[in-house]
């Protein structure tokens, strides 16, 4: 598991405007998350959560297949399904809603990521606390504009994930090989979006971010994003129109492109989005419109791919 280091945060604005909330903390949530279905600060949430663990434990789950979990890691999975309310409308832990109910989907969703955690390694706590972020409450999903862009995969796919970077963030730079491994093993089944989120304090990251849109106007959106982050180091625009010979663009165009701003509606289009969506920090990946929460590692990312991909 590759951990993340610190990401790049947009300058606060003064007063709490809906364009300047925080994201999520990449830190985890506290030692026992609890995960309520809805309001967390909510005494009767948390009065259900109680009754919820106390109605009874249930040591044999149906539905979900553990045959393969080691000894120690079947106990989590019971203490996992058996502490969580279900994702469904019944004031039910998993295990108990799959223990009663012959088909939950939600409850059997939740215990075969549980296991797939579980399997790959995962503590008890870092899946408790997956759960939590994936299946707690009802997630608030954005409605991106994706119309025209340079996408990778298939139009179709059942899972789109879209990325808010900064040319000039470090660690948007280091999270790009990670994130073309883990869509690689997916084998097509994921639409990727890269969209344009540069930090006022970074002096070339809206130049770079034109640059990448001018690229893509002559079909090569990706490969200018490559080069744009390998030298990320000494940007600036006599840089960009090195990279567009490199690239074998027509550098003509691709300046008349940069010095008309041509582009500079689309990036600030895509920076609203973003504002609008709750971001001011970089990097930033939403799976089916829901912000990945707490995302300390590329794990993270696969573990909300792979809870959107679950039937």
């Amino acid at each position: 598991m590759c951990a993340f280091g610190t990401s790049c945060k947009e300058a606060p604005t003064s007063g709490p405007t809906s364009s300047s909330r925080p994201v999520e903390s990449p830190a985890l949530l506290g030692d026992n998350p609890v995960r309520t279905g809805g309001d967390t600060t909510s005494a009767s949430a948390r009065d259900s959560v109680g009754a919820a663990r106390r109605a009874r434990f249930v040591d044999d789950i149906p539905g979900v297949d553990t045959t393969d979990l080691a000894p120690t890691a079947k106990q989590a999975f019971l203490r996992i399904m058996n502490d969580d309310l279900c994702a469904c409308s019944h004031p039910h832990t998993a295990a108990i809603c799959l223990a009663d109910k012959d088909h939950c989907t939600e409850a059997t969703r939740i215990g075969r990521f549980v296991v797939r955690k579980l399997r790959r390694g995962a503590t008890e706590k870092e899946t408790a606390h997956a759960v939590n972020d994936i299946f707690g409450e009802k997630p608030r999903r954005h409605a991106f504009n994706l119309k025209g862009l340079a996408r990778k995969g298939p139009g179709g796919a059942r899972v789109t994930v879209v990325e808010f970077s900064d040319f000039q963030c470090p660690m948007c730079k280091q999270v790009q090989p990670l994130v073309k491994q883990l869509l690689a093993s997916y084998g097509g089944k994921i639409a990727f979006y890269s969209r344009h989120y540069p930090l006022p304090h970074h002096q070339f990251a809206e130049l770079a971010a034109e640059a990448a849109e001018a690229a893509g106007a002559q079909g090569k959106f990706w490969e200018m994003k490559d080069l744009l982050f390998a030298n990320q180091e000494r940007l600036s625009r006599d840089e960009t129109l090195r990279m567009a010979g490199e690239l074998k663009l027509d550098v003509a165009r691709f300046t008349g492109d940069l010095d008309a701003k041509k582009f500079a509606p689309v990036v600030e289009a895509s920076r609203r989005e973003g504002r609008e969506a709750g971001l001011n920090a970089t990097p930033s990946f939403f799976v089916n419109g829901v912000l990945v929460k707490h995302m300390k590692s590329i794990e993270t990312l696969r573990d909300w791919i792979d809870a959107a991909l679950d039937p």
